[in-house]
């Protein structure tokens, strides 16, 4: 009673009165009082009570050893769960119930032990131990946490079997597991049924449903799951808008995702600088550098601060554009943000440069990068149309020196 009063220092004393005094206490006096402590997170305390219980050589229940399995788990790690369940059943003779079987599960799963996982659910198996919801719930928490659909499939066409409703955690693990590998359709199909059946999708199962469907190139679905999303009181979140956009992006609907991402914009909703980025994508590859311009300003206009990836696709927006003294104006403002240009920027601006036949601008980027072959390819590229092959050939020798491969651009210029 005191237990479940929540007096636990109380009951505690009192149980330690009873012991000095050699007074019999029942197993489920013990019992009690390590759940107690389980429930106040009190696992260290919970474990004590289970020594002083084989101290005062009470016999311990399948609930003590359950509960104990559990504490242990929390503490100590899965090792120590696993040497105490070993003994009693595997070396042993004890035969577990579901409620210890879902703690080994629940143990093995913090772990990352899957073949652990397996085993111990094989021998639920074969000891005709039947798996209930929460065997079925760690078994797919489980499978999603080290990407295994199909094992997480399996489990749940088996709880189906038995006749097992799937609650909301199953569902969305579901969802996040086939969607996390390109399985976009049947990803869609749980995440219909779990709509049918009154589970409610998170903000992260929304994301990564959408983020799957946007790979594969289902832009119409996308759009279609935000209405919905809303009207469950779901706010979409920086994630939801790079799925998005990224989606139209990758079917080559520029127009469609500027649009999007001027209506999150209209709607009051603070974007971050990855959204940007993204948004920026969509300027390069459709060869917008104006808008890319546009957009760059606006960030630091309120307060966001332009990195490396910023930059890059307005730059080679610039250069498809054939606006080589944009690029460079743009190349200083990078420096003077202390902005290093990765390989693909400093490549792009060489090639902008050499288009324009400004060799000797192209040089002065080339000198203070860190080549690679794509950026010896594009100096070699930018000397050969100021017609300087001896600088030209004198670079190819530089990148032999220094031991970098030619590809077959290389050899075609």
């Amino acid at each position: 009673k005191l237990s479940r009063a929540g007096r636990r220092r109380t009951a505690f004393k009192v149980l330690e009165w009873l012991s000095d005094r050699k007074r019999g206490i029942h197993a489920n006096a013990y019992n009690s009082l390590i759940t107690g402590l389980m429930k106040d997170g009190d696992e260290a305390d919970a474990i004590a009570i289970f020594e002083r219980m084989k101290h005062d050589r009470v016999a311990p229940t399948l609930y003590t050893y359950t509960a104990v399995m559990r504490a242990l788990s929390h503490v100590q790690g899965w090792e120590s769960a696993h040497r105490m369940f070993s003994e009693l059943v595997v070396h042993g003779s004890l035969k577990p119930d579901v409620a210890m079987y879902n703690t080994m599960l629940a143990a093995y799963g913090r772990g990352h032990k899957l073949e652990r996982v397996l085993q111990t659910w094989e021998r639920m198996q074969k000891e005709g131990c039947v798996e209930n919801v929460g065997t079925y719930c760690l078994l797919v928490s489980t499978f999603v946490q080290t990407n295994q659909a199909d094992l997480a499939l399996d489990a749940y066409a088996r709880m189906n079997s038995q006749g097992l409703k799937a609650t909301d955690g199953i569902y969305r693990g579901l969802v996040c597991v086939c969607a996390t590998q390109g399985r976009w359709l049947v990803a869609l199909t749980f995440f219909k049924e779990m709509l049918e059946s009154g589970c409610k999708p998170t903000i992260v199962t929304y994301n990564v449903l959408m983020r799957a469907l946007g790979k594969a190139g289902k832009w119409e679905i996308v759009l279609d799951l935000l209405p919905r999303m809303k009207a469950s009181g779901v706010a979409p979140d920086f994630y939801t808008v790079n799925a998005v956009l990224n989606g139209l992006i990758a079917a080559r609907e520029f127009d469609r995702a500027m649009l999007f991402f001027h209506s999150v914009k209209s709607s009051g909703m603070k974007l971050d600088r990855e959204v940007y980025n993204v948004i920026l994508v969509a300027c390069q590859k459709s060869k917008n550098w104006e808008a890319a311009l546009s957009l760059v300003q606006e960030m630091e206009q309120t307060g966001i601060a332009p990195n490396e990836v910023t930059f890059g696709p307005l730059l080679v927006a610039c250069e498809n554009a054939k606006q080589v003294e944009v690029a460079l104006r743009l190349y200083e403002h990078m420096k003077q943000r202390r902005c290093v240009p990765n390989t693909h920027v400093v490549a792009s601006l060489i090639r902008a440069c050499g288009k324009e036949l400004m060799w000797q601008q192209a040089r002065n980027i080339y000198r203070v990068s860190s080549p690679n072959v794509y950026v010896y390819n594009a100096l070699i590229d930018a000397y050969c149309r100021s017609q300087k092959y001896h600088l030209a050939k004198k670079v190819d020798r530089r990148m032999i020196e220094e031991g970098c491969q030619r590809n077959n651009v290389t050899n075609l210029l």
